[in-house]
C-alpha cells in the first residue's frame, strides 16, 4: 500500500474513535431515571443535618412580583453555593426544580412599609439544601467530570485526524506534481492544519 493509502485508513479508525468518545460525551441522566433504582457513588458524602439553610426576602406591588423576586434571588445564592461547594462553572438552577426537591418555601407575605409613605409586599423564601437535592446535585458534577473527559480525547483524536488526513493529501499530491510545487504544498498544509485546529480550540 502506498503511504497515503496508510494515512487513510489510520484517519478512518481515529474518525471512528472520535464517534465513539461523542457519543458517550453525550448527557446519560441515569441518576435520575427510576429504572436506574439507585443513584451512583457520591463524589463526596451529604452535608450532615443541619442542612444549609437561608433566607431570601422580596418585595413587590403584589403578592406575586414579591414571590418573583424572592425566588430569583434564592436561584442566584443556590448557584453560588453549590458553585463555592463542587468548584464547578456554568450552573443552572432550575426555580420549578428547586420547589420540587422542596428546596425552597415560602412563608406567609406581609404587608411592609419600604420607606416613608411606601408600602409593599414581602414574601420570605426560606432556602433548604436538602441531602436529596445535594445528592442530585453530586450526580450533575459527576456527569460534566465524563463529559469533559471524554470531550477532551475526541478533540485529540479528531487533531490527530485532521493530521493523518492532510498528510495524505499531501503525499498524494506530491506524488501527482513529481515534487514542483512542494513548498506551496507544504505550506497550504500547515496552513490547513493550524486553521482546523485553531478551529477545535474554539469549540472545546
Amino acid at each position: 500500500m502506498r503511504p497515503s493509502s496508510w494515512f487513510c485508513l489510520l484517519a478512518a479508525v481515529l474518525a471512528g474513535a472520535v464517534h465513539v468518545s461523542l457519543a458517550q460525551a453525550r448527557p446519560h441522566w441515569a441518576w435520575l431515571s427510576r429504572a436506574e433504582g439507585r443513584a451512583p457513588a457520591a463524589i463526596r458524602p451529604a452535608p450532615q443535618v443541619p442542612n444549609p439553610t437561608w433566607i431570601e426576602d422580596g418585595y413587590g406591588a403584589s403578592e406575586a412580583d414579591a414571590r418573583d423576586v424572592a425566588l430569583k434571588k434564592a436561584e442566584d445564592s443556590v448557584e453560588e453555593h453549590l458553585k463555592r461547594l463542587y468548584g464547578s462553572k456554568g450552573w443552572k438552577v432550575s426555580a420549578d426544580y428547586l420547589r420540587q426537591m422542596q428546596v425552597v418555601r415560602f412563608e406567609k407575605p406581609e404587608e411592609v412599609e419600604l420607606t416613608p409613605g411606601q408600602r409593599v409586599v414581602k414574601v420570605r423564601a426560606v432556602v433548604e439544601l436538602t441531602p436529596s437535592y445535594l445528592e442530585a446535585m453530586q450526580g450533575v458534577v459527576r456527569q460534566q467530570r465524563v463529559e469533559q473527559r471524554h470531550l477532551v480525547l475526541a478533540r485529540v483524536l479528531a487533531g490527530l485526524v485532521v493530521l493523518l488526513l492532510v498528510g495524505a493529501g499531501y503525499l498524494r499530491l506530491e506524488e501527482a506534481t513529481r515534487g514542483y510545487y512542494t513548498t506551496v504544498l507544504r505550506v497550504a498544509a500547515l496552513g490547513l492544519v493550524a486553521v482546523i485546529g485553531l478551529g477545535l480550540l474554539v469549540i472545546g
